[in-house]
């Protein structure tokens, strides 16, 4: 029988799964087997080699770049053949060290900033791109070929993990070394986009006739990341059947569950040691053991989850709108407008099913085990409930038309409702669970998020009573303490409110022009402000100069953005302005744009230096933020900046 190995990642973090962290298993048994796809280059292209050979390093603005530990957005020089020697002995030591192992990951780093240098520009096709990004898999598999075949020497029978990720995600235009292992990073939920799911499949077929012995999928089957209940049975199906069927020996998946995703997680399971199952019947067999008598309510629902996912993807295939994503990566990744796939109108069918799913536990047919199982998605399903409505809430005051008399109403409701929801959230504290912590980890990143479009809307709009600031009511001053970066404390200090942040870890100043110099946390201690020019020293990463515009001249759709500086920057150290745009929703519209200056060889420059970013503001936008970011100071590294100025033209 042939082997297909199945490997489990729980989340970013590596939360644990089945009790230990990322279990790998064949097609059809419990052995490990270990096969691990994961970004490494970082760790083998160290700070603390440059100066052995700085060409592996990329090259940028003309000069190498020494990256500082722990940074990660960049590319060694992939091109030079030196560079894959480093790897090369890299993963060879490995085998010598530990002749048990049976793979080596040799992975990008989780960048698309390539080296700038003719070896590697050269193996980059911009204008012939593959799912709408620039295709650089010639590039990565000529670096990870030379790697193989020097590895290849000594140890024939050893693998070499790679991500076909991002830019390289393509099949390139020659044979792939059989020793090289790529996984194929796709967001494979999205299968319901038959269009990305016709692609997929060709992809996938294309890389099982390119060389490597042994082929992965890596998929993100989240879970954690997103409060909804995100379900995709039938997708499952399709693509791990289409990746058996050609081949495929591995599968890697993100997941990071909440409660809701036990079931899911056990479905999975399941299909690897079976292939030969179906997901459909897989889900009501789980179903079954995990909610006992309540078991064929609880399926009703997770297949209501899936017909309002499925749905969705339809929706976001029709709408031609950038900020909802292509389908090829995680859409909707820790972003609010998620919630809404799933109608308010809907969510009291599901709360009658639950509570029908209660009334027969207390029936009988349910152990004290799945009672608890079926009460932690009951409570997951309030919360979510909740949280559903509060978005509700929140997009009928930003973008409703409501009388004087409603706004007070609103915006108590919205208050109440999301202190409640962190009351809820905290409740789950005492579970010191994974599931339990995805579920806190995944309200983090979503809850201040949630907000924003308020201060977006209001915030280009006159209030009907100047006296009566909607910011100075003891709702928002409740909202702005329990979600401290949602932008209301920024729109209140932009609208001239008196400073509510005096006693908060957040300090302000304000030049003639009226820009605010707002210093983050991490660092704050490390930033001085005086006669409005700042000074940064190590530290940690200062975030500076934020400035929101809610709403360009009109017809003035060129931006240009910048100040002066000078210091002491060394190699690794970055200072840059950034241009960030985003639609009526606070959803990113494209990239951030940057112009940055790094290291300057450790030469001092005292002379005051212009930095210039311009740029073209992206059809769509609602609102802007211009920052300034300054990361990667080293001992003795400093830097001064003043006279921030923006522009708009045509």
């Amino acid at each position: 029988m042939r082997l297909f190995l199945w490997l489990c990642f729980t989340g970013l973090l590596g939360s644990v799964v089945w009790g230990q962290n990322h279990p790998q298993m064949m097609w059809g048994s419990e052995e490990e087997v270990p096969f691990q796809p994961r970004h490494n280059l970082h760790r083998i292209f160290t700070a603390d080699r440059f100066f052995e050979e700085p060409d592996v390093f990329p090259l940028y603005a003309g000069r190498h770049f020494r990256p500082s530990p722990g940074y990660r957005d960049w590319q060694p020089c992939l091109g030079n053949p030196t560079a894959a020697e480093w790897a090369a002995d890299a993963a060879i030591n490995f085998f010598r060290e530990n002749p048990e192992a049976v793979s080596f990951p040799i992975g990008m780093n989780d960048s698309n900033r390539y080296c700038e240098c003719p070896l590697c520009q050269d193996l980059i096709e911009y204008e012939n791109t593959f799912r709408n990004r620039p295709d650089a898999s010639a590039l990565m598999f000529t670096f990870a070929n030379r790697v193989a075949e020097l590895v290849e020497e000594e140890f024939p029978d050893k693998y070499l993990t790679i991500l076909a990720y991002l830019w390289a995600e393509n099949t390139p235009p020659f044979p792939v070394h059989r020793q090289i292992l790529p996984y194929l990073t796709a967001d494979r939920t999205q299968w319901y986009d038959e269009e990305f799911q016709a692609e997929d499949r060709d992809l996938m077929a294309r890389w099982a006739e390119a060389g490597p012995e042994k082929l992965g999928i890596y998929d993100y089957f989240y879970g954690g990341s997103f409060l909804i209940p995100r379900m995709f049975w039938t997708s499952m199906e399709k693509s791990l059947n289409h990746a058996y069927e050609l081949g495929f020996t591995t599968v890697f998946t993100e997941m990071g569950p909440t409660y809701w995703d036990l079931t899911k997680e056990e479905v999975l399971r399941r299909k690897i040691l079976d292939p030969q199952r179906t997901v459909a019947d897989l889900l009501t067999e789980v179903a079954a053991e995990r909610y006992g008598a309540a078991g064929p309510l609880m399926e009703v629902f997770y297949l209501w989850a899936e017909y309002y996912w499925r749905e969705g993807s339809q929706l976001r295939r029709e709408v031609a709108d950038a900020s909802l994503g292509n389908p090829y990566w995680i859409r909707g990744f820790r972003q609010t407008y998620m919630a809404q796939l799933f109608p308010v109108d809907s969510l009291a069918v599901v709360e009658q099913i639950f509570g029908v799913a209660e009334n027969v536990a207390k029936g009988g047919g349910v152990s004290p085990e799945q009672r608890e199982n079926l009460e932690q998605v009951r409570a997951q399903f309030a919360f979510f409930a909740k949280y559903r409505r509060w978005v509700e809430s929140i997009w009928n005051l930003a973008y409703g038309e409501p009388g004087e008399d409603e706004l007070q109403a609103m915006l108590e409701e919205i208050s109440e409702t999301g202190l409640r929801l962190q009351e809820m959230i905290d409740g789950f504290i005492a579970d010191d669970s994974r599931e339990a912590r995805n579920l806190r980890n995944s309200w983090g990143y979503l809850k201040d998020q949630t907000l924003r479009p308020l201060p977006g809307q209001w915030g280009k709009q006159p209030l009907p009573d100047a006296d009566q600031y909607i910011w100075q009511t003891d709702a928002w001053a409740k909202l702005s303490e329990a979600f401290p970066h949602s932008g209301f404390s920024a729109w209140g200090k932009a609208r001239d409110l008196p400073n509510q942040l005096a006693e908060s870890s957040w300090n302000w100043k304000e030049d003639e022009d009226g820009w605010q110099f707002l210093v983050a946390t991490g660092g704050a201690e490390n930033v001085a402000v005086e006669d409005a020019v700042l000074r940064f020293e190590p530290g940690g990463r200062h975030h500076l100069f934020r400035r929101f515009v809610w709403e360009t001249p009109e017809g003035e759709n060129v931006f240009r953005w910048g100040l002066e500086m000078r210091g002491r920057l060394s190699r690794g150290a970055i200072a840059e302005v950034q241009a960030h745009f985003f639609d009526h929703r606070g959803h990113r519209m494209g990239p951030k744009q940057k112009g940055f200056l790094s290291g300057f060889s450790d030469r001092l420059m005292q002379e005051w230096k212009p930095v210039w970013l311009s740029g073209f503001v992206p059809e769509g936008t609602s609102w802007a933020l211009f920052s300034l970011e300054v990361r990667e100071l080293a001992e003795g590294d400093w830097v001064e900046v003043q006279k921030p100025q923006l522009f708009f033209t045509e």
